[in-house]
Order: C-alpha cells, then sequence, then structure tokens
C-alpha cells in the first residue's frame, strides 16, 4: 500500500482499478476476485446484448400514445408544436418520445411532423383545389407558405403546383 501511494505515476496515469490490479497481483485472494472482471470483450458484451434484449424498450411503451395524440387528435396542426411539448402532455421525457418515432418510423420527429403535414396539405388541396398556398400551409400546420413548399418539395419531389396537376391529370382530387 505504501508503493502505491508513493507513486505518483500509478495515481496520475492509470486509473484506480488497475492500480489496484497492479498492486494486489501478488495476493491469491485478490486474484480470485479480479478474474471474473478481466473477461474478454466478446464475451463482456455477449452478456450485455443478452441483458439488454430483456430489457422493456420505452420506445415501443410510449408509441401507441404518441401515435394517438400526434396522429389521432392531430397535434401536427400546431405550428408550434415541439417535443418538448408532446413529452409534456403524454408526462414522460423526450428521449423516450424521440426513441418511439425513430424505432417506429424511422423517422425523427421534425419529419414525422413534416410527413402529416405535407399528407394533411395534401388532402386539404384535393378538397379545395382553388385555396392560396398560404391558407394550406396554416390550416396544415405551417407556420407559412414557403415552409410548405419546401418541405413538400422535399418530401413529395414536387411542387405544391406540379402535385395538383399531376394529381389532376389522374383525377385523384
Amino acid at each position: 500500500y505504501r508503493d502505491l501511494r508513493r507513486s505518483t505515476s500509478c495515481s496520475m496515469l492509470l486509473s484506480t482499478a488497475s492500480c489496484l490490479r497492479s498492486a494486489m497481483e501478488g495476493i491469491p485472494a485478490i486474484k480470485v476476485l479480479l478474474g471474473p472482471l478481466q473477461t474478454n470483450n466478446a464475451q463482456t458484451q455477449r452478456l450485455m446484448d443478452e441483458a439488454s434484449e430483456n430489457l422493456p424498450d420505452p420506445g415501443k411503451r410510449w408509441w401507441p400514445e404518441v401515435q394517438e395524440y400526434i396522429e389521432e387528435q392531430r397535434a401536427y396542426l400546431d405550428p408550434e408544436l415541439t417535443l418538448e411539448q408532446v413529452a409534456n402532455h403524454l408526462g414522460t421525457n423526450q428521449a423516450y418520445i424521440s426513441r418511439a418515432i425513430n424505432r417506429e418510423n424511422h423517422q425523427t420527429f421534425r419529419e414525422y411532423i413534416a410527413v402529416l403535414r405535407v399528407n394533411y396539405a395534401k388532402d386539404y388541396m384535393k378538397r379545395h383545389p382553388e385555396a392560396k398556398l398560404l391558407d394550406v400551409a396554416m390550416k396544415s400546420g405551417f407556420s407559412d407558405a414557403a415552409a410548405l413548399a419546401k418541405q413538400f418539395k422535399n418530401i413529395e419531389g414536387f411542387t405544391t403546383r406540379e402535385w395538383l396537376q399531376y394529381a389532376d391529370n389522374l383525377d385523384i382530387t
């Protein structure tokens, strides 16, 4: 112990566990206790993977409530909607809500909301083909027409005007 305490290189450069391991190497009882800590990384990883498979996934637990609130109650139509608001409304934390959306939809929160809003905008434009883009944007939860136009093009690959012409030609409006 005195040698360990005096050794500045050990206290400064090595972790406490490494220092103890090297200091106690000669004592058989300590070797027996430290043995399980010296498993190989593959075995440790396998054990950790097995243990995590048995843990409940908070994302799966929250998905039905997230979907019900955002989609069925149409929370996505609120242009101010945030991940924090959804978590607060559901009484949980943002990480669980984010994980639920990521795992079930393979999207971020923002992507998920944007897709729902664009789909709503498409449906609205089908029912109201004469509506101005700003009106469509406001009804769909976007803050302005430019935000709708950008997200629409990003998600659909068409501008709203191109999509309407395409929809008219296919008679899907």
